[in-house]
């Protein structure tokens, strides 16, 4: 944004939740806003109605415009008339400066704009060009996540204005080819730079009279990698091919309603925040639905909260003003992987980790990369319903909780009271996704390690539990198995994961010494169960063999191979275990999976995997 009014308002910390808004069934997506002279980072829930309640209020030169999320699950906001940059933790406990212009070194950017983050983890920002801040083109900022708020941070002018022109810059994003996408707001371009970010070329230009953007400042890209611009100047939300080609107008709002920033989560909706004037008031956060037909090109947006009407109806004020800027979503996407038969992949987000050891019989049709959103999703939003059915890539059907509980699932711990759904998300050569992973293995289970990592004294760690097209709660913590009825054939990767809390606190690792050995010989199983609970555990485990047959059936079969007497884990502690198993000299050569599993009552508390490979 171009000007703001200064409001002089003493620091307020968060405040209890509060519920205003309106909008239809809600996704349960968490949204983070900031609100431009207001001061204050909003924190949105999208339910019904819409939750809001502020996060963090800043000083009387904290000026917040644009946010975005980084991979250390922390809120990076770019304060442009202040000349800093700040990182905020999501429950707002934490805030601090972790880039100030200083006077004494004007070679330093000035008015930083558009925070986004590449696959690498490493910050970039636009710059804007007024009267007091020069522009000095894009900058960035490496080590972030292993860097205290302390520093030092050290921005490195990767795209100075001699390469790229001078212009008032406004958002920045990332393709899923990892190019940096570069708004230029006043020139009403978007550039395009490739890794390693030494040079930019127009991608759009301001040519086409048809196509001309009109002061530009949000800026996003979808599944397919197409690109979507935010036109404040003309009300609108343009879309483009990957290539730069325009493809038409995306949504029309309103004569008063002008498009900012905007993002889409990893289902494909569409969060933008609008403003009726240049001062970024009465702000507005909307919905776009992903088209449900082939046919349809323009979504009906969707009203998540009209911020006016929380600044003005509300009995002890709040909000310090009605103003919207800058938007970012509280959802993680893991930078792409390259995936091949006989390979193991771990996606990290923090505290969450995914392994996916695939067997050499699995056929990826067509899939080389993947990439795991980690969606977090509101309590009172998440239920049945949003889980997906058999086979399905949505958030529908299906029965996550045990019987005995109710429909929702229960908060876990350090996510802020969310649930978490994770989505793995499947890529051909091209960077092009698929509907649904296409991933199949013929013979062999597809094994699929995921869970919290807990770390002590946290006493309620939460487990992701892999749904492999199946939603019944037994299939998927007791057997692990895609389907109880089939042992081989075709097992089907499914594309999103049920993530429930469970009341056991305790981490299984688990290796074998040798991994390769030939049938008959003897391999070392060991490892250790450690506690993070604060009280004592009676814990079960299984370990199980999961792979090849005898010869002549070598379809995929189960052998368990060790489950010792339920054992008792005092608070704090760890119990090793180590034992020799023998392979069976009957065994068919191939890749297996050792798979132990704890239970503490009647859930799973942990589990992982390790592969094993038997020679002839």
């Amino acid at each position: 944004m171009r000007n703001g009014l200064l409001l002089i308002a003493v620091l307020v910390s968060s405040v209890p939740l509060q519920v205003w808004g309106q909008t239809t069934t809600g996704t349960g997506q968490t949204i983070f806003v900031s609100t431009f002279s207001g001061r204050q980072i909003l924190k949105i829930v999208d339910s019904n109605p819409a939750k809001v309640f502020v996060l963090y209020t800043g000083d009387a030169q904290f000026e917040p415009e644009g946010i975005s999320l980084g991979p250390d699950n922390k809120i990076y906001v770019c304060d442009s008339l202040g000349n800093r940059i700040w990182r905020i933790t999501q429950d707002g406990t934490s805030a601090a400066v972790i880039y100030n212009f200083l006077p004494s070194n004007s070679t330093r950017p000035q008015g930083p704009e558009g925070p986004s983050f590449n696959h690498a983890g490493d910050l970039f920002f636009n710059t804007r060009n007024d009267e007091s801040r020069p522009a000095t083109g894009v900058w960035t900022i490496t080590g972030l996540g292993s860097t205290s708020d302390a520093g030092p941070f050290n921005p490195v002018n990767i795209l100075p204005t001699s390469q790229i022109g001078t212009f008032f810059g406004e958002g920045t994003t990332f393709d899923g080819q990892n190019n940096l996408l570069i708004v230029d707001s006043s020139g009403g371009r978007i550039l395009k730079s490739s890794p390693s970010y030494t040079s930019a070329t127009v991608i759009i230009p301001n040519t086409d009279q048809s196509t001309v953007l009109s002061e530009p400042i949000g800026i996003a890209v979808n599944n397919q990698n197409d690109i979507f611009v935010a036109n404040f100047g003309s009300g609108n939300i343009d879309h483009f091919s990957s290539a730069g080609v325009f493809l038409g107008t995306y949504v029309t709002f309103t004569s008063l309603d002008r498009p900012a920033y905007m993002q889409f989560d990893p289902s494909g909706n569409l969060f933008v925040v609008t403003v009726q004037d240049e001062y970024a008031r009465h702000g507005k956060v909307w919905r776009l639905p992903p088209p449900q037909i082939s046919s349809q090109t323009t979504p009906t947006p969707i009203l998540v909260v009209d911020l006016n009407t929380v600044y003005t109806s509300q009995n002890v004020q709040i909000l310090t003003s009605d103003q919207a800027v800058g938007l970012t979503l509280a959802a993680f996407t893991t930078p792409p992987q390259n995936i091949t038969p006989g390979g193991t992949n771990t996606f990290i987000y923090p505290n969450f980790k995914m392994v996916i050891p695939f067997p050499n019989s699995v056929q990826m049709n067509g899939a080389a990369t993947m990439q795991v959103s980690f969606i977090p999703i509101a309590q009172d939003v998440f239920h049945a319903t949003r889980l997906p059915s058999k086979g399905d890539n949505g958030f529908s059907g299906g029965t996550p909780l045990p019987p005995t509980t109710d429909a929702q699932c229960a908060i876990i711990t350090n996510t802020g009271g969310n649930c978490i759904i994770a989505r793995n998300k499947c890529f051909d050569s091209t960077g092009h996704e698929f509907p649904t992973c296409p991933i199949r293995a013929t013979t062999d289970l597809i094994g699929l390690a995921s869970y919290f990592n807990t770390q002590s004294p946290l006493s309620h760690p939460a487990l992701i539990i892999a749904s492999e097209d199946s939603n019944s709660w037994n299939n998927i913590t007791q057997s692990f198995d895609a389907d109880p009825t089939l042992k081989g054939g075709t097992l089907g990767f499914n594309s999103d994961e049920v993530i429930v809390n469970l009341g056991g606190c305790h981490t299984l690792t688990l290796g074998l010494t040798p991994s390769t050995v030939r049938r008959g010989s003897i391999t070392t199983v060991a490892g250790s169960i450690q506690s993070c609970a604060a009280t004592a555990q009676t814990v079960v485990m299984t370990l199980t063999l999961i792979g090849p047959g005898r010869p002549n059936a070598c379809a995929s079969t189960k052998t368990l191979i060790f489950s010792p007497p339920p054992f008792s884990l005092r608070p704090g502690t760890s119990v090793p275990f180590g034992f020799p198993f023998r392979v069976p000299s009957n065994t068919c050569p191939g890749t297996y999976f050792v798979t132990g599993m704890t239970t503490s009552g009647p859930q799973a508390a942990d589990i992982t995997s390790t592969s094993l490979t038997v020679t002839q």
